[in-house]
């Protein structure tokens, strides 16, 4: 619970700023928030997640899919580095289950772009992939809580 509140002061604190723009620019910057989070998001299965589980809940599988990709990536990249393509997919397909579990589209057709790209022993673009792969998850997760705290907020 006092994760759910830490996550919801962050959103809310970002969304203060978004407040105090005027009304033109705060639609268009909501509006664009609503369409990256379609983009990274897939709607029935976290709908589903937050109607079977509650936010609460989501919000520590969150916390734990973001551990889980922090802590995935050095070993994946060490691995592609050492030429250890074995251990890069099993890190890449391993934290691409959590992924799918909260619902998060795109990180998840990077992972498995990254698991296929492991399976090919193709270093250049497993490296490609993962340098991309912790700022679309900051944007995923931050998305994801802010649909959380809209539900919430309702």
């Amino acid at each position: 619970l006092e994760q759910l509140f830490e996550d919801m002061g962050h959103v809310a604190n970002t969304n203060h700023s978004a407040e105090a723009a005027p009304a033109a620019v705060q639609d268009e910057t909501e509006q664009e928030d609503d369409e990256m989070a379609e983009d990274l998001i897939e709607k029935e299965v976290f709908d589903g997640l937050i109607d079977m589980l509650g936010g609460e809940s989501v919000v520590g599988y969150l916390s734990q899919f973001e551990n889980d990709a922090k802590d995935m990536l050095p070993k994946y990249t060490d691995a592609i580095d050492a030429g250890d393509f074995a251990t890069a997919r099993a890190e890449a397909h391993r934290c691409a289950g959590g992924a799918a579990v909260i619902g998060a589209g795109k990180v998840h057709e990077v992972l498995q772009s990254m698991t296929h790209s492991a399976d090919a022993s193709d270093s250049e673009k497993c490296l490609a992939l993962a340098a991309g792969l912790e700022d679309l998850t900051r944007k995923t997760t931050d998305a994801i809580r802010a649909t959380i705290w809209s539900r919430l907020s309702q």
